[in-house]
């Protein structure tokens, strides 16, 4: 069951005060149409969220458990209406969908070279949060990549620079976290055989690392700018 498989899973990863796990999503985008990930009821996950949780954290209370990841189509700023299903559904218990995750986790593909898409989801992420009732709570960007099909028409000199646009903006929006999904396949392209690519990345470790982003925008001709807090500045 659920709960035999989180206490082992965590009390194998983070036990005896070592933590290899800093955190564990609840499900993976249980409203994906083109697989039923999840077939069951808003409420039903729900209870799996408070079971996941709770077992989590009675054996490492230090563990982060994150929001199911589910999918958005949506255009300009609105807000997530099937989050507030799941987080206002019972967990059976007297609680609801929301009482069991310490962050907001969400995805974003892309099937654009302009960062409106990204923005737009990061308001709506910040939008929802606020609909919650949680504006408080830490976003977690659980995965980021270009749509299916997409990445194809796109170089790998374009790739990388869309990835670092990427990843400054997100940084700038205060994700705790931001996956790039599927390095090995042809949707962002494998640092491992693409200098290119491999160069892009050590470039966004060393510009962000460590630093405290002031401001950033989108600029007239699509680039992304940020200013950092020593008044250093990156033009992507």
């Amino acid at each position: 069951c659920v709960q035999k498989f989180v206490d082992a899973l965590v009390r194998r990863y983070n036990g005896n005060g070592v933590r290899k796990l800093q955190m564990i999503e609840i499900w993976n985008e249980p409203d994906f149409a083109g697989i039923p990930y999840w077939r069951d009821t808003a409420a039903d996950l729900a209870k799996m969220g408070r079971t996941v949780y709770q077992t989590a954290k009675a054996v490492d209370p230090g563990i982060k458990v994150l929001w199911p990841s589910f999918v958005h189509w949506s255009s300009g700023v609105t807000v997530w209406q099937n989050k507030l299903v799941y987080g206002q559904a019972s967990d059976g218990a007297g609680g609801v969908g929301k009482d069991w995750a310490d962050g907001f986790a969400f995805h974003f593909y892309s099937y654009s070279t302009e960062m409106d898409t990204l923005m737009d989801y990061q308001e709506t992420a910040r939008k929802t949060l606020e609909a919650l009732g949680k504006p408080n709570w830490e976003m977690y960007n659980t995965e980021m990549g270009f749509g299916d099909g997409y990445a194809a028409t796109l170089s790998i000199e374009v790739k990388a620079v869309l990835i670092q646009r990427w990843m400054a903006l997100c940084a700038a929006y205060g994700n705790k976290l931001a996956v790039l999904y599927s390095h090995d396949g042809s949707n962002l392209g494998s640092p491992a055989t693409n200098p290119q690519m491999a160069a892009a990345a050590n470039e966004i470790h060393s510009r962000l690392a460590g630093k405290t982003i002031r401001e950033a925008g989108v600029l007239e001709d699509g680039r992304v700018f940020v200013v950092f807090g020593d008044n250093s500045t990156w033009t992507i």
